[in-house]
C-alpha cells in the first residue's frame, strides 16, 4: 500500500487531514516492503489568477470540494500556466480527498500542460 503525504496536508484544517487515516493494524503488521510512505513537496499553487487564489483560500479552510469547483472554472483558460496550475491543484485536492485514480489522471494532464519539476513530480508520484 502506498501513501502519498504532501506538505499541503500541513496547511489544511484537521478535518481535511483526517482523510488519510493510518490503518488500525499498522503497528501489528510486519514490514514486508510493500507499505511505504512517500513525501512529496506538493503545496497548492496560490498565484496566477483570482480563481487560483480563491480556491487556495478555500483549500486552506479545509473546503477541498469548494476549492475544486473554483479551480475547475480556470482549467479551460488559454494561458497554459494558469490552466496547468488549476489542474495540478485539482489533482492534489482529489488525492487528499482519497480519489486516487481521478487525481492521477488530472495530474498527468497537468504535467502535459505545465511540465515543470513540481507538477511532473506530483504526476509521477501519483502514477506509482
Amino acid at each position: 500500500m502506498r501513501t502519498l503525504i504532501s506538505f499541503a496536508l500541513l496547511a489544511l484544517a484537521p478535518a481535511a487531514m483526517a482523510c488519510m487515516p493510518a490503518p488500525d493494524d499498522i503497528a501489528d503488521r510486519p514490514f514486508d516492503g510493500t507499505d511505504y510512505i512517500e513525501v512529496v513537496d506538493a503545496g497548492f499553487f496560490h498565484r496566477g489568477s483570482q480563481s487560483i487564489k480563491d480556491g487556495h483560500a478555500l483549500a486552506e479552510q479545509g473546503d477541498l470540494e469548494g476549492a475544486r469547483v473554483v479551480w475547475r472554472r480556470t482549467r479551460n483558460v488559454t494561458d497554459k500556466r494558469i490552466r496547468g496550475r488549476a489542474l495540478y491543484n485539482i489533482a492534489l485536492a482529489q488525492h487528499l480527498d482519497g480519489q486516487s485514480e481521478r487525481a492521477e489522471k488530472v495530474a498527468r494532464r497537468a504535467a502535459e500542460t505545465l511540465p515543470t519539476r513540481r507538477v511532473t513530480a506530483l504526476a509521477e508520484a501519483l502514477a506509482r
